[in-house]
């Protein structure tokens, strides 16, 4: 299986606005049904530069005081390794061996938040089956809401109100916690 060329993934969105069909999409431009609704999900929740940054190869970078600085400094306000490393045109890993410590904390507590919700869904919802706890189109969307500003502590919090205060019947959820 060959990696997937670039122009065909910014075409992907054209052509899907054209057509109107996610079928018609992948027929045009030769691709699976499950490709263009991967990277159709994937348009939705990145921001606009997402795939100019995403094909820029990265160089590499002397981290001084002022670049270190700077990489808390977006760190403690986006809570998020990979927009730090996108914006100041980094490799993730350089951005995680530079974190202080209160930043260190900051990301294992988003860890945490990460898998209680994860075991909050599988709580309610059930395993998928023997191999998967928890259904990918929940994993979509709880990164979706993440990259829409919700955190993982916020998304839990919702779904313990809707369920626990509000009573609402998990059945009509579709096993689904979109909210």
């Amino acid at each position: 299986m060959s990696k997937l060329d670039i122009e065909i993934i910014k075409q992907i969105p054209i052509v899907q606005e054209r057509t109107k069909s996610r079928k018609k999409t992948a027929k045009e431009l030769g691709i699976s049904l499950p490709t263009v609704n991967k990277y159709l999900t994937i348009y939705k929740a990145a921001p606009d530069n997402y795939l100019e940054n995403a094909s820029k190869k990265k160089e590499r970078v002397k981290v001084d005081e002022e670049l270190e600085k700077k990489i808390n400094e977006r760190y403690a306000e986006t809570k998020n390794m990979a927009i730090v490393a996108r914006e100041l045109n980094i490799s993730n890993s350089v951005v995680y061996n530079h974190l202080k410590g209160e930043n260190l904390k900051l990301r294992q507590q988003e860890y945490n938040d990460r898998d209680a919700l994860f075991f909050y869904i599988y709580r309610l919802f059930g395993p998928v089956d023997d191999e998967t706890p928890v259904s990918q189109w929940n994993l979509t969307q709880m990164a979706r809401f993440k990259n829409q500003g919700i955190n993982y502590k916020a998304q839990l919090l919702t779904l313990k109100y809707f369920y626990e205060i509000e009573h609402h019947l998990i059945d009509k959820a579709n096993k689904s916690i979109g909210m």
